[in-house]
């Protein structure tokens, strides 16, 4: 934890009636000290190379009694061993769900109240922003506020999300539907 070391006041002029009186007192705080004396410490560097340089060579030897032939033979033995023990960790079942699905569930709570609901208290006016009624036409720039979203969502929202999507449905059913409009509503 850093120090507090002030305040900043930040005013919001565009959209007052959302943060009350426009005006939010936030701490400053000085996180990065602690980082520059967590990287000085003396046990951090040969820490960062054991697991970056030697991790990979001993995960290989523990592999299979084939060695990989080839620079991405070996990168894919490296990742398929780290990937099988995550996987170990990560789909741990704890009462009948997967350890994964508590922690996005969990993940999606403690935001949600964290930022005070902030998906629902603000829902209407991302609504309205997404309709244009905060457009300027002579404010610069070429797109709405509309069209910035699009392109976010087409940015992010790719063939591989509506294939996992799909393969979820298919694998898991009505359940896997369930879990994902409960978790898209949660967060």
């Amino acid at each position: 934890m850093g120090r507090n070391v002030g305040t900043i006041a930040v005013r919001c002029r565009r959209h007052p009636s959302l943060y009350g009186d426009g005006v939010v007192i936030m701490p400053m705080h000085s996180n990065l000290s602690g980082l520059r004396q967590f990287m000085k410490s003396r046990w951090i560097l040969p820490l960062l190379f054991f697991i970056f340089l030697l991790l990979p060579r001993v995960i290989l030897a523990q592999g299979d009694a084939e060695a990989p032939k080839g620079f991405l033979a070996s990168i894919d033995a490296v990742f398929a061993n780290i990937v099988e023990l995550m996987s170990l960790v990560l789909f741990i079942s704890i009462g009948g769900i997967p350890l994964i699905v508590l922690w996005l569930i969990g993940g999606a709570i403690f935001f949600t109240i964290r930022m005070k609901f902030v998906n629902f208290r603000a829902f209407k006016h991302a609504v309205d922003v997404v309709q244009g009624h905060y457009d300027n036409p002579e404010e610069e720039g070429e797109l709405t506020h509309f069209q910035a979203l699009a392109a976010a969502l087409s940015a992010t929202v790719g063939l591989g999300n509506i294939a996992g999507v799909a393969i979820a449905i298919q694998t898991g059913g009505p359940g896997a539907a369930f879990w994902m409009t409960l978790g898209d509503y949660s967060g």
